[in-house]
């Protein structure tokens, strides 16, 4: 797919009505400065993180992630949700959720949505458009969030992340399994 050089693609799946991608533009996304982790540990699954920026806007959650903390806390030092090769994007996702984080030169760029809903309403490619609020978008009448952090912003996010894993597990008594 040939795309106008303002342009990342967010979602591309093959589903059940064919190929389905959205593109997003790059100018929409919300910058977010800086990003602080929260931590999620009313299910009895275990624990469950996420990110908010500036006014405590989830920038990025991983509803699905079930026991986080004992992930990050195994996962080697400096682990992060990006694929090794920049454009190329990493996904999450389960029935009702996704998102995709994708590097593009010192930007990372998150996408998140409702994954049932862009599935039964996205036919073909579909271009997101600027939505109600800032670090929206819209995609076929479905909302998504659109953000895009530093790098250095990102890693250093995620380096406080796997810390405090770290020591939420080491205060458990250290069982990471």
């Amino acid at each position: 797919m040939d795309l106008p050089d303002d342009q990342l693609v967010v979602y591309d799946v093959a589903g059940p009505r064919g190929q389905q991608v959205v593109t997003a533009a790059r100018e929409l996304a919300e910058e977010v400065v800086e990003l602080r982790c929260f931590w999620d540990f009313d299910d009895p699954e275990g624990g469950r993180i996420g990110f908010w920026g500036p006014g405590d806007v989830v920038v990025a959650s991983f509803p699905g992630w079930y026991r986080a903390e004992c992930d990050l806390a195994r996962f080697p030092d400096g682990w992060l949700p990006l694929p090794d090769k920049p454009g190329e994007r990493w996904e999450d996702f389960d029935r009702e959720w996704y998102l995709a984080a994708q590097r593009d030169g010192e930007w990372v760029y998150l996408f998140q949505s409702d994954l049932a809903e862009l599935t039964a309403r996205v036919e073909g490619s579909a271009e997101a458009v600027a939505g109600s609020a800032p670090g929206t978008v819209e995609v076929n009448g479905v909302e998504g969030t659109w953000y895009r952090i530093g790098l250095d912003a990102f890693q250093a996010a995620w380096a406080r992340a796997q810390s405090q894993a770290k020591r939420i597990v080491a205060q458990r008594g250290g069982d990471s399994s």
